[in-house]
């Protein structure tokens, strides 16, 4: 229907309703200002792995994921949730609750990391094995803002600022840490100990 038809019909609402039916708005979108409930990344790998140290360093970028989510909002969670689905098509979480919120990568990191050996020793004590399919960590029991206290790490909090900001200017793969970079370290051990021998 033409423009025009529904100016004539219905006067000024008439052109209003056009530009709804065809998607024009020129308003502003706001948020509800509600603070998010949880802040959490997962991956799904290709195929279903055993190998640990995969898992991991998918972990440790998931976690510098949800780190940095955090600290763009001026944001910190208290608890680390690990969620896991193995085979077959079986999804667990495992969650710990921390002394202090954090949006630190590392710390986020080294709880989920602890969660993920709890978890497949538990399998192992049970004489199962479960190759792990998808994984993801959350920061949940978020609190606003950022307080220092007297004994915060000023610098693992300019370490952290920093590498937000180059992933920011250059993007998220621009910067990571060594430990995150797998199959690199496994192709230079490699060449190490085959010219050693």
């Amino acid at each position: 229907m033409d423009v025009s038809v529904l100016e004539t019909r219905l006067g000024e609402h008439g052109r209003h309703i056009w530009e709804r039916a065809h998607g024009i708005d020129e308003g502003v979108v706001v948020g509800d200002g509600r603070t998010p409930k949880s802040v959490g990344h997962s991956h799904t790998f290709d195929r279903n792995t055993l190998d640990g140290a995969t898992i991991e360093s998918m972990l440790l970028a998931l976690s510098e994921g949800v780190g940095r989510r955090l600290r763009g909002q001026q944001l910190r969670g208290r608890t680390i949730t690990l969620h896991l689905r193995v085979a077959p098509f079986e999804t667990r979480t495992r969650q710990r609750t921390l002394a202090e919120p954090t949006d630190d990568d590392l710390k986020i990191f080294g709880t989920a990391r602890e969660l993920l050996r709890d978890a497949l020793a538990e399998d192992r004590r049970n004489g199962r094995t479960s190759p792990v399919r998808l994984v993801g960590v959350t920061a949940s029991g978020i609190e606003i803002g950022r307080q220092m206290g007297l004994f915060d790490h000023v610098r693992t909090t300019r370490l952290n600022a920093a590498l937000d900001a180059v992933r920011e200017k250059f993007g998220d793969s621009a910067l990571d840490r060594a430990s995150a970079r797998l199959r690199e370290r496994r192709r230079f051990s490699d060449r190490r100990t085959k010219k050693s021998t």
